[in-house]
Parts: structure tokens; C-alpha cells; sequence
């Protein structure tokens, strides 16, 4: 899975330990069991428009799965082929209790759940063995095709009571049931909870009441039917075009990443909010680039360094030109620009983020390494002779 990820998407998967940014603000996850039919639903409400899906065929024991999110290729949502899904939900923070004498898990935890689960008593008895500190200003809700659902406050579990269970970005363990006060929240339940008898047009005119349309608006929408390994998936909150996704006929294809928009016609809303998402990256290129520096003094800063560190999961750092261009890339990665900030300073911006390179001389002026800075971490690569 390594050369899945851009090296921006390293550095966020080396400073996420435990289980790593769930960054949705308003987001909306349905579960409904009754009579046969079980159904999953969610909205993935952000400002990013850079969403994707990828596959993850089974290895070993291990379940193949299916993940939906950005392209930093962290999961935000996902169903594997044994019938179980997780969506996850950014909230305020609220600390956790002790987590002395827990696991750390040092890789993606909710990645391992939906790996070697196949229920929601199965991930129970997993995370309750596992250091959960990640979920400090964030949940987890899980469902399997038996019926079972249940919401992962950090410390507190909340099992679904009846046929049906909703979250939105309240902490339900946390209020009366009287006091709960979303919008979505209310909406969904209040479809999915008066209706006799709930299909996917049910699950879809839930979704559709509880979409946004402002600074984070819903950028793809999943139903799974998690009896048939079936995904009903939607893009940028448009419910009319629908693409149908047979997991185990997809898994069978092999590792691929798709891009979502890719999958649908361009709509007029969609291109205006790109476009606008785009022109706010490219602003702020425009203001930190500096023009006075220029191309015939980039060679110097070519070569190879290598990271010090190496609890970090990067080892070699490439620096090296290309059209004019001074490019960057992390071990087998995809190489990306870099854009002068000063005369020593480098920085590459996209939708996962700004990431500065800072090169570093010696008294002689000759460049000996450099540091990678980002998220308030710095990692120090040296320059290696060897590998020129």
C-alpha cells in the first residue's frame, strides 16, 4: 500500500499514531436493521473536493475492503467483505479516561478493525485492548449485516436501541435525549424512524435532508447494504446520479485508487466548487512564492538525504530538477514541486496540506541537509554522498 501515497500523505500517516485525522465537521451516519434489510448511510461533509475511493484486496486472513476519503488516503469511511462498515466523526474535544496499561497501536487502528473484524462485537473486543487517546475530539460508528451497530465515544459505547441508530457531532453519551440539538440529526431520525419500512430511497432521502451546502458541503454520500455487499455512492450531495458498487466483483480487480468525480457527469455546482478550491491553493502559491529567486540556483540543492530519524517511515529524500522545476520526492513516492519561499526555504502546497523544506550549508555555503516542516514537526535528513 506504500506507493498509494503521496509524501505529504506520509508525513500525516507517521504523526498519526493511534488512528490519525477524521477532519469532518458536520458530518451524518444512518444504520437501520429490521426484517432482512441492513442498511448504512453517511454524508462527508468538508471543504476538500480531492475525494477518492480505494481497494484493498484481502491478504492472508485479512478482509478485503473498500475505503472512501481524500487523497491523502486516510480512510473516513468504508465496508469490508464481511458485511461490516465504520464512518468516523470529528467533535469537541473531550479528553479520555486513563489510558495507562493500553496498547499503542503504531499504524492505523481503525484500518487493523476493519482488516481482521467481522462484526461489531468483534471491534469491540479489539479497541477495548487499545490505547483510544486519538478519539479525543472524534467517534467511531461501526455496523455489521447481523443487526448490531454501536457508536465509539472514546470511553463510551453506545449499542443501537431498536431498528435504527443516527450521529451526527454531538456526543449522545453526553446530553439528554430531550436536549439533543442538530438539525441532521433530528431530520434523520426523524425520516428513518417514521417510515414503516426503510430501502435505499428511504436511506437516500435521509441523506438528501441532511446535506450541507455551505463552507464544508457534502462532497460524496455512501448507502452499503451490508447483507449483499452492495454501495450505493453519490457525489457532491447530488442524489440523482447514482454509481452501483458490487464489492467482491471490484476487490477481484486488484489494489486501485478512482478518483470520485471521475465517476460522474460535471455538474455546474461541482465545477464552480472546485474551481473556487483550486483558486484559494493557487492564492496562496502566488503569495509565498519569491520571484527573486530563480532556477540557475536550484542544482546546488540537488542530491540525496537521508532521514535520521528512523522511527519515522521515511528513509530517503530526493532532490532533483526537472523542466526548470525543482522537484521532491520521498522514497518511491510521486515526486512534487517545490516553490521558493526564500533563498534556502521551499514549500509545496495541495489539498492535504503546506509542507516546507528548509536546506541547510555549511560555513563554506556548500547544502549538507535539510528539514522537512510541517504540523509543528520538524524531520532532518542529511546529505548523502553514497546516493548522489
Amino acid at each position: 500500500m506504500k506507493n498509494w501515497k503521496t509524501w505529504s500523505c506520509l508525513f500525516a500517516a507517521w504523526i498519526s499514531l493511534a488512528g490519525g485525522p477524521l477532519p469532518a465537521t458536520d458530518c451524518t451516519g444512518i444504520y437501520y436493521a429490521e426484517g432482512g434489510v441492513v442498511l448504512a448511510g453517511n454524508n462527508e461533509d468538508y471543504w476538500r473536493p480531492d475525494t477518492r475511493m480505494w481497494f484493498v484486496p484481502s491478504e492472508g486472513k485479512t478482509h478485503g475492503r473498500v475505503y472512501f476519503g481524500f487523497s491523502d488516503m486516510y480512510p473516513q469511511g468504508g465496508m469490508n467483505e464481511a458485511g461490516l462498515f465504520f464512518d468516523g466523526f470529528a467533535t469537541f474535544k473531550l479528553p479520555l479516561k486513563d489510558q495507562t496499561g493500553r496498547l499503542l497501536y503504531r499504524g492505523n487502528l481503525i484500518d487493523k478493525a476493519m482488516a481482521d473484524c467481522g462484526s461489531v462485537a468483534e471491534v469491540v473486543s479489539l479497541l477495548e485492548n487499545y490505547d483510544l487517546s486519538f478519539l479525543a475530539s472524534a467517534m467511531l460508528m461501526f455496523g455489521d449485516k447481523y443487526g448490531d451497530s454501536v457508536i465509539i465515544e472514546g470511553d463510551d459505547i453506545l449499542r443501537k436501541k431498536g431498528r435504527h441508530q443516527v450521529v451526527t457531532n454531538f456526543y449522545q453519551s453526553r446530553m439528554a435525549e430531550e436536549n439533543y440539538n442538530c438539525a441532521r440529526y433530528a431530520s434523520a431520525n426523524a425520516i428513518i424512524g417514521n417510515s414503516p419500512k426503510v430501502n435505499v430511497d428511504v436511506m437516500k432521502r435521509a441523506l438528501a435532508s441532511t446535506h450541507i451546502e455551505r463552507v464544508s458541503p457534502t462532497q460524496y454520500s455512501n448507502i452499503y447494504d451490508l447483507k449483499n455487499g452492495v454501495i450505493y455512492l453519490y457525489h457532491f450531495h447530488n442524489f440523482q446520479n447514482e454509481v452501483v458498487i458490487n464489492l467482491a466483483e471490484e476487490l477481484a480487480k486488484g489494489k486501485r485508487i478512482v478518483e470520485i468525480s471521475s465517476l460522474f457527469p460535471t455538474t455546474f455546482a461541482w465545477t464552480q466548487y472546485l474551481k473556487e478550491a483550486e483558486g484559494k491553493l493557487q492564492k496562496e502559491i502566488d503569495m509565498r512564492r519569491d520571484a527573486s529567486v530563480k532556477s540557475w540556483s536550484y542544482p546546488p540543492l540537488a542530491g540525496s538525504y537521508e532521514v535520521q530519524a528512523k522511527s519515522t517511515r521515511w528513509e530517503m529524500v530526493k532532490v532533483f530538477l526537472m523542466d526548470s522545476k525543482l522537484m521532491v520526492q520521498v522514497d518511491d513516492q510521486p515526486a512534487e514541486e517545490l516553490i521558493p519561499e526564500g533563498k534556502d526555504r521551499y514549500f509545496h502546497v495541495d489539498f492535504n496540506g503546506s509542507y516546507t523544506f528548509e536546506f541547510q550549508r555549511n560555513k563554506n555555503g556548500s547544502v549538507t541537509g535539510l528539514e522537512f516542516v510541517g504540523s509543528g514537526v520538524r524531520i532532518h535528513a542529511e546529505r548523502s554522498l553514497l546516493h548522489e
